[in-house]
């Protein structure tokens, strides 16, 4: 099963949770929302609208507004809104990557949102939703001259206790929407143009050639990159790059040492990063918003059938 679980931890948000018995002041009490109540996500001022997903600007512009109250979680606190689409008024299950999509099929947006008056997932985001609910599997497959009836609902939760705190709002529409291109991820292709590789002291900087063993590949996910399997020793200088020599389409890398376990800040030309200890394991390159992380996960420590990682 390809399914990419997103732990999103936002270190903005500061709740006070603790398992001591302190006062109220000190500690406040969590209350779980009532399951019950959903009707927190207002009718879209868009909802008529008829809405255009194209490339251009796809990544930059907002392609729905919604608006939405919050549920009572005992006292006042941030929550996260994650936006999930489906093509029926039924929200079934999710929709998991790789299979056939079945009626009731939900997809979710990958950014969640902290404002209730400012919820407003970029057009990529929806375009890619609508493409894996489609069944499109290619630009070819795209019926770009199609508007579609798309449902919307807002999953709410306090990101220190996700589990406890989920709620699921009321479902809205979009009446008229439409796709103009393939937005989904195809797994296992080359990355950019070039490609994306690991070139170090452990390869020789790349200077010998490049192998398929430090090329990392696309996933299902739009903007995850991935190296399955790679073993980087400690001490080893290295960066994330193009293949050629004048490392002209990527140049990936950070001032610090790299952290195993835990997504970390790369920059474009940076320094050399450095491996704190001997890893053997893979590597996920994560490019959300114009911001690129690295994410070491050791061998046998993740499942392999998901993408976990935290922001």
């Amino acid at each position: 099963m390809k399914k990419i679980a997103l732990t999103l931890g936002l270190a903005a948000v500061a709740l006070g949770f603790s398992a001591c018995n302190e006062t109220w002041d000190d500690n406040p009490t969590l209350k779980a929302p009532n399951k019950e109540y959903t009707d927190f996500l207002n009718e879209p001022e868009l909802r008529d609208t008829w809405i255009t997903l194209s490339k251009e600007g796809a990544d930059k512009n907002a392609a729905l507004h919604m608006t939405c109250s919050q549920p009572d979680f005992g006292f006042a606190a941030v929550a996260n809104y994650v936006v999930e689409v489906c093509l029926t008024p039924d929200f079934t299950k999710p929709y998991v990557d790789g299979t056939t999509p079945e009626p009731g099929d939900y997809y979710s947006t990958e950014y969640p949102f902290t404002d209730c008056a400012q919820i407003n997932p970029v057009g990529d985001e929806i375009a890619e939703c609508i493409c894996k609910l489609k069944g499109w599997t290619s630009e070819a497959e795209v019926k770009s001259d199609e508007y579609n009836k798309i449902y919307v609902r807002l999953r709410a939760y306090i990101p220190q206790d996700e589990e406890l705190t989920t709620i699921h709002s009321n479902v809205q529409s979009f009446e008229h929407v439409r796709v103009t291109y393939y937005a989904a991820s195809i797994p296992d292709l080359k990355v950019g143009n070039l490609g994306l590789y690991i070139r170090g002291s452990l390869n020789n900087w790349g200077n010998d050639g490049l192998g398929n063993e430090y090329e990392f590949r696309t996933t299902a996910k739009r903007g995850i990159y991935i190296l399955k399997n790679v073993t980087v020793p400690k001490g080893a200088e290295f960066k994330f790059a193009s293949p050629d020599s004048g490392w002209s389409e990527w140049n990936l890398g950070a001032g610090a040492n790299c952290v195993i376990g835990t997504a970390f800040r790369l920059d474009n030309n940076g320094g050399n990063l450095k491996c704190p200890e001997d890893f053997e394991g893979r590597i996920l390159i994560i490019n959300k918003g114009g911001i690129w992380r690295a994410c070491f996960q050791k061998a046998g420590k993740f499942d392999p059938d998901k993408l976990d990682y935290t922001l």
